[in-house]
């Protein structure tokens, strides 16, 4: 037969511990808050990075100025509301009444959604 192996009552639990070999800092992407006395230790909207932004409908560059502001609250475009009109008004297999209810519907989602 082949070679037994003495055996234990209990189980031998292996663990293993990783060296760090450095701490990882993220130090590289805040400013020197510290020489900034108006901050009050918040950070600024945008800080260490230099990322463009663009207005959602307008598709512009957001100035640094306008970083405040959400884009989202701008309203919808004349054109836009017209167009989303005249596709409804495309449909053929829902009465006027149903027209007129679809375009008050969307119209007031635009507004308010």
């Amino acid at each position: 037969m082949g070679q037994q192996f003495p055996t234990s009552d209990g189980s031998e639990l292996l663990v293993y511990y990783p060296r760090r070999h450095r701490k990882h800092s993220m130090s590289e992407f805040l400013n020197d808050m510290a020489d900034d006395a108006d901050t009050d230790g918040h950070r600024p909207v945008v800080s260490g990075h230099n990322r463009l932004y663009h207005h959602t409908i307008t598709c512009l560059p957001v100035l640094p100025k306008e970083m405040d502001q959400d884009s989202d609250d701008q309203k919808d475009p004349k054109w836009l509301q017209t167009k989303t009109k005249m596709m409804i008004d495309e449909f053929t297999d829902v009465n006027e009444g149903e027209k007129e209810l679809m375009k008050l519907w969307n119209l007031h989602v635009m507004k308010y959604g």
